[in-house]
């Protein structure tokens, strides 16, 4: 069975993005015990800082993806 959640996490800056994302991450990936595949966004540009693309470089498998 699949299951759904949603985490809301108040931002004050959109370069507080990052930061928060990796707490998350590590938060569901422990909780879950699996491993996150693909991140999708909005588009506004939360993601696509330096910090995110450099994070994708090094090989983390968490791919960006915008709907």
């Amino acid at each position: 069975m699949t299951r759904h959640y949603i985490r809301i996490y108040v931002l004050k800056q959109k370069s507080e993005a990052f930061s928060k994302f990796l707490k998350w991450k590590a938060q569901v990936e422990l909780e879950s015990l699996l491993k996150l595949k693909v991140l999708r966004t909005d588009n506004r540009g939360e993601y696509t800082t330096t910090e995110f693309n450099e994070y994708v470089k090094r090989g983390d498998k968490a791919c960006v993806q915008c709907s």
